[in-house]
């Protein structure tokens, strides 16, 4: 058999792999960002959305509610587009994570970190 053919086979798995990981990865951020919106409003007033890629998606709240000035909420993925990164990202037990950085009006009294006790 002629190597094309198998070049051919190899691309349109990717391709497809690449489709199919980057649909699921709009509805999973699509259903995360819906899951917020009930939240969002206690947090503050207005909020700008973007995509940084296909598996990061960023918020940011411009006029954050006190006892914040600005808030940024990161929405990471796991990178369902690309197989090889997913395969890796999954044996190092990566998953979907929402990191949420804020800056204070005024200096903080209490030092708090929340910790995911399943990591």
């Amino acid at each position: 058999m002629d190597p094309k053919y198998f070049v051919g086979i190899a691309v349109a798995i990717v391709m497809g792999w690449f489709a199919v990981g980057i649909i699921y990865n709009l509805r999973r951020g699509d259903a995360i960002l819906k899951w917020m919106q009930g939240g969002l409003p206690k947090l503050g007033e207005r909020t700008t959305f973007r995509w940084l890629g296909s598996s990061v998606a960023e918020l940011k709240i411009g006029q954050a509610k006190k006892p914040f000035r600005q808030l940024d909420v990161l929405v990471f993925l796991a990178p369902r587009d690309v197989p090889w990164l997913w395969v890796f990202a999954a044996l190092r037990g990566r998953r979907d994570t929402l990191i949420f950085r804020g800056q204070l009006g005024a200096q903080p009294k209490v030092d708090l970190e929340l910790v995911d006790p399943r990591t």
